[in-house]
């Protein structure tokens, strides 16, 4: 498919089919959104596949105006017509994860998080705080969205197709952290899990026996001994889910 074809909506087809899955019901998504998954998804157009993404993202909420109110009356219409087919929040809030995967890229704290959000649609873009007017921005909006997409997944859905998770962060990060939740890990590093689960002689997918909390921290221990950003990742996410 031409990459100048995507619209918002097919790209929240795309996400849908790429992130939920019956192998995982029940079970949390990570929504693992950065440059990476652009080549896995369009292995050869990934620079043109992640233009086109933020492109179709940008024209929904109408560019650097940033009206996020526009997704949200997209909600409303999809929900009002019985919810069928995948959430219209997704392609927006994988750019607000794409951001969050930029900025710990960068090694920035979270603090600064919305300059990296606001260059993803206009690189120009110099100001600081959360983009949008008020009553129809960014702050006004994102954890409905997430909340929407939550119980979606958990309810209308029935889990079956995995659970895509919302949870505000402190005060002080309380918009920031429902993206960065999911930007702990890279899509890159999962690949590593193979090594992990050869050491089991088991394939990826295959059945570990292990609770998910055990395996959490299985998999904590074994990549604590290995070296790398990548496993630095995974520790830290292993262990911000157990204390979640």
């Amino acid at each position: 498919m031409d990459m100048t074809e995507l619209s918002y909506d097919q790209w929240s087809q795309i996400l849908y089919d790429h992130f939920f899955h019956d192998e995982i019901a029940g079970e949390e998504i990570l929504f693992a959104v950065d440059s990476q998954i652009f080549t896995d998804l369009f292995p050869s157009d990934s620079a043109n596949a992640q233009s086109n993404f933020i492109s179709a993202v940008s024209d929904a909420i109408n560019g650097n105006k940033w009206r996020v109110d526009m997704i949200d009356e997209r909600r409303k219409i999809w929900e009002r017509k019985g919810r069928e087919g995948p959430h219209p929040a997704l392609p927006f809030l994988a750019l607000t994860v794409l951001a969050a995967s930029n900025m710990g890229d960068k090694g920035m704290s979270p603090l600064h998080y919305y300059g990296p959000l606001r260059e993803l649609i206009d690189p120009s873009d110099e100001s600081s705080g959360s983009p949008g007017l008020k009553d129809c921005g960014f702050v006004d909006y994102i954890e409905v969205l997430w909340l929407s997409v939550e119980e979606w997944s958990r309810k209308v859905l029935e889990g079956k197709f995995g659970i895509l998770r919302a949870k505000s962060g402190r005060v002080n990060n309380r918009y920031v952290f429902l993206a960065q939740q999911h930007s702990f890990l890279r899509t890159s590093d999962l690949r590593h899990l193979d090594k992990y689960f050869q050491r089991l002689d088991l394939e990826p997918g295959e059945k570990h026996g292990m609770e998910l909390p055990q395996l959490r921290r299985s998999v904590g221990v074994w990549a604590n001994t290995q070296n790398g950003p990548w496993a630095d990742r995974l520790v830290a996410a292993c262990a911000e889910r157990d204390d979640s």
